[in-house]
């Protein structure tokens, strides 16, 4: 701070008189404002948590599904126990994913609340690759099978049985809804449902697959093509290649004389060998 010496006078630059107060006074009105502020959000958050809060329902239920999960949204609800006269903010979306995923028939959900009353309930059903023939009390019955190895019931009156090989060769004395196939069978399981979706019209040539057990856990496979009387073995996997070789095979076969002896084709090693009945 500078200075002018005057005599015996000392004369300083000290600023406007009165700018202290008026700082202080902005501070004080800063603060003050912040502090209702402060109050007025508290006093709401009170008031709707005590008051508006209790009076939110969910109103509305909105699930999306496919027809092939086989239930309607009356099941569904009385699965999940949900009604309109739940409270919003009560509503446990892990929960209900939770029952959901319980069901057999269900691979994946997604449940979402939409604020103030909408619930939303997305549901992927699995997918049947085969059909899986269970003994039971009243008879054999069909279960689907889907990619994972897992067991889920048809949908009643179903006329797709006809539509999936049925699966055959594993033994599961005490199998039943929502079990699934041992994981040594899963990574073939995946493999026909990605020739499935690929090329349906190859797919839909395979009456049974049938897995053979071989030593520890180790399998191959055994195909029963539809109207053919000859089957063939593969190896412990399958894609649209040996789909085609094989389908080209057959159509040769059935185009020569001699070969009603035919039982069975080996395609284990990438080339066709031919096995005649009572060799």
């Amino acid at each position: 701070m500078s200075s002018v010496v005057a005599g015996n006078s000392v004369y300083g630059n000290t600023g406007r008189p009165g700018s202290s107060s008026r700082n202080n006074q902005k501070i004080e009105k800063f603060f003050i404002r912040l502090i209702i502020l402060l109050l007025a959000v508290i006093i709401l958050e009170v008031a709707f948590h005590f008051y508006i809060a209790p009076s939110l329902y969910i109103k509305k239920i909105e699930i999306i599904s496919g027809p092939e999960l086989g239930l309607s949204e009356a099941d569904v609800l009385a699965l999940t126990g949900l009604d309109t006269r739940m409270n919003y903010f009560e509503v446990r979306t892990a929960d209900i994913a939770g029952r959901l995923l319980s069901i057999p028939a269900v691979r994946n959900v997604a449940v979402k609340k939409v604020f103030p009353s909408t619930l939303v309930l997305t549901i992927t059903a699995r997918n049947p690759v085969g059909i899986f023939l269970v003994n039971s009390g009243a008879g054999t019955i069909p279960m689907a099978v889907d990619s994972d190895g897992v067991l889920f019931p048809l949908e009643e009156n179903s006329s797709s049985v006809m539509d999936y090989p049925v699966i055959s060769g594993v033994y599961a004395p005490n199998i039943k809804n929502g079990a699934r196939l041992p994981l040594s069978l899963c990574s073939f399981m995946k493999d026909l449902d990605m020739v499935r979706n690929t090329a349906p019209e190859l797919s839909g040539l395979i009456s049974e697959v049938k897995f053979v057990k071989k030593e520890g856990l180790d399998y191959e496979v055994v195909l029963y093509p539809v109207n053919s009387k000859v089957r063939v073995r593969i190896g412990n996997e399958l894609d649209v290649k040996l789909l085609r070789y094989m389908v080209m095979i057959l159509d040769v076969i059935s185009m020569q004389s001699g070969m009603n002896n035919l039982e069975e084709i080996d395609l284990r090693t990438g080339k066709a060998v031919y096995r005649i009945r009572g060799e």
